[in-house]
């Protein structure tokens, strides 16, 4: 994008180098801040707009500040390996998030320079691809390496209840992404 803005300042009336400026305008653009832990798999807002979290191939989640998104305002050990969701939950300050271990994990953000464990429920014996909330925030579902979604109530943070047997897509394929409607 950067050189083709060179190609056009250089032969302004030349029409494929505006073309090639124009055509970029919908392509989306990496930029690398400070603090990333590896490459990054999911990125998600809080509710109120103020909070992002990123999660990482490391297993770090890091939580910055959505007007200086260059700032980590804490950074937590999510797993022992990579970390695929890190999502906010749509009216609380809370965090999930899941990964390589087959394990979903809940963290109070109330003071997210300070992010805490709540919860921590092993949910099958494969890596979970994504997570959703329900829009009331009171289900979480996973989708699993091992061809389930799992249910998880978590109308109570601190003693969440997943559903036993987890819903089974035979014959599918890993289950990659769920969502609610």
């Amino acid at each position: 994008a950067q050189l083709s803005l060179v190609a056009y300042r250089l032969r302004p009336g030349d029409p494929q180098a505006q073309g090639r400026v124009l055509s970029t305008q919908h392509v989306p653009h990496a930029e690398v801040r400070p603090g990333q832990h590896g490459a990054v798999y999911f990125v998600d807002h809080s509710a109120d707009g103020a909070l992002l979290s990123t999660a990482t191939e490391t297993g770090i989640v890091e939580i910055r500040d959505v007007a200086d998104p260059a700032r980590v305002l804490d950074q937590v050990t999510a797993g022992p390996s990579w970390i695929s969701t890190a999502i906010f939950h749509p009216a609380r300050p809370m965090l999930a998030t899941a990964g390589s271990d087959a394990t979903v994990r809940l963290w109070d953000t109330s003071d997210p320079s300070d992010v805490v464990p709540i919860a921590e429920m092993p949910v099958g014996h494969a890596e979970i691809s994504q997570l959703a909330w329900s829009p009331d925030g009171r289900t979480l579902v996973s989708a699993n390496g091992d061809h389930t979604v799992t249910v998880i109530d978590v109308t109570d943070p601190g003693r969440p209840t997943v559903a036993d047997p987890p819903l089974q897509w035979p014959g599918r394929g890993i289950v990659r992404a769920v969502a609610f409607h």
